[in-house]
């Protein structure tokens, strides 16, 4: 990810909370190089629209994000692009970091510990958290629709636009020669 910033000051939370709208333009989102494919890139194709909840809880930030993107992938499947609309919601506790963290013992996950992250300053980023949800609705193994028939595996031909006269049924040549073999009798 680039070094994107979009920062809040805690000054600028009124104890009744603070609501926020933002559009982070489509250059703003990149995946890391590891995890985009560069023969078929992820891109967004609309503006990511951010609303946002913020509220002070004692020391910390409480934050709920509705966040709304299109993306342009590519199906896992016949390998065409297709569009897939983004829409997710998530909630996260901004908690202040007081002195240092030991790392030596081995520690478990709680719920509660996924659903927060560390600050220092006055200030909150609200990028990472944004980039972070998109990152995470994307699927694994996206599909341009659910009943996508892919490619041929024998020509090639995409199943979604024509029809092939190939076999799927190809048999693996050292097994040939079980078709004469007669069982019983």
């Amino acid at each position: 990810m680039d070094e994107r910033h979009w920062t809040v000051k805690l000054d600028q939370i009124p104890p009744e909370g603070l609501s926020l709208h933002e559009a982070f333009e489509p250059e703003w989102f990149s995946l890391p190089p590891e995890a985009d494919d560069p023969i078929r890139p992820i891109r967004l194709v609309e503006p990511v629209l951010a609303d946002f909840l913020l509220e002070r809880v004692g020391r910390d930030v409480r934050l709920r994000m509705d966040i709304n993107t299109c993306v342009r992938m590519t199906c896992s499947r016949c390998l065409d692009p297709f569009p897939l609309q983004v829409e997710t919601q998530a909630r996260l506790t901004f908690c202040r970091v007081t002195g240092q963290v030991s790392l030596e013992k081995e520690m478990e996950l709680t719920l509660e510990d996924l659903e927060s992250a560390p600050f220092e300053g006055d200030e909150i980023d609200l990028w990472p958290p944004v980039y972070e949800q998109i990152v995470l609705s994307l699927p694994m193994k996206p599909l341009c629709h659910e009943d996508c028939r892919g490619l041929c595996p024998v020509c090639g031909v995409n199943r979604n636009r024509e029809s092939c006269l190939c076999s799927d049924r190809k048999v693996d040549p050292r097994w040939e020669c079980l078709r004469s073999l007669k069982i019983g009798g």
